[in-house]
């Protein structure tokens, strides 16, 4: 949000927006090679030797692997080629901005695979895993996505004014929510938290879609 506001102009900011600049998205994306890097040297520090055995257990083959992983990728890239036209088309025919369409419709379809990774993940008593899955998606799509589209725009990212308006203001009382659910809760992230995320999501897609006005 700070690297996005228009600092000379900000009364402009809940009305036109701002811009991630060019430099950003390589700042971006110099902070995400930090964060895999560290990430990486934490977890070979935590392995324990009961964990190390398991993991030099044979499994699928490499090749096996590689070919799955170029099958979702090619999927992913083809995907993207059919999603953008059919969000700008349905924008359009709803007479709501594009970035509205994107933050709600376009996200849910995206979040699906970590939606049923947290619920499989839950159901089996890994709640670190589903948790670890969803914070670990929203840093690739802050310094992944985002910035490696800003590095390679000229001009940078558009960032709309329902950013200002709705999206941040809802991000920040989500962390809130999050973060007492975890102080409240312990171990385990209560059953009512979760309604008042799911309620708050509810009530953002609602208010975005009735206050589609500004860019």
């Amino acid at each position: 949000m700070l690297a996005s506001l228009p600092y000379g102009a900000l009364n402009t900011a809940w009305t036109e927006g701002g811009r991630l600049p060019q430099s950003m998205g390589v700042v971006f994306l110099i902070l995400l090679a930090l964060y895999l890097w560290k990430t990486i040297a934490w977890s070979r520090q935590e392995i324990s030797g009961s964990d190390a055995e398991a993991l030099e257990q044979p499994g699928a083959s490499p090749a096996l692997i590689l070919l799955k992983l170029c099958g979702g990728l090619a999927l992913v890239v083809g995907s993207s080629w059919v999603l953008i036209p059919a969000v700008r088309e349905t924008a359009t025919r709803l007479g709501v901005p594009p970035g509205i369409i994107a933050a709600t419709l376009v996200a849910f379809g995206t979040s699906l695979p970590e939606l049923v990774t947290a619920v499989t993940a839950s159901l089996k008593r890994h709640g670190d895993l589903a948790v670890g899955n969803v914070i670990g998606a929203d840093i690739l799509n802050v310094l992944f996505v985002s910035g490696a589209a800003a590095a390679v725009t000229e001009g940078g990212l558009l960032v709309s004014g329902h950013f200002f308006r709705v999206l941040f203001p809802a991000m920040l009382f989500v962390l809130v929510v999050f973060r007492l659910g975890i102080l409240v809760s312990g171990t385990s992230l209560k059953r009512p938290f979760g309604v008042v995320l799911l309620a708050t999501y509810v009530l953002v897609t609602v208010l975005s879609y009735a206050y589609r006005v500004g860019p």
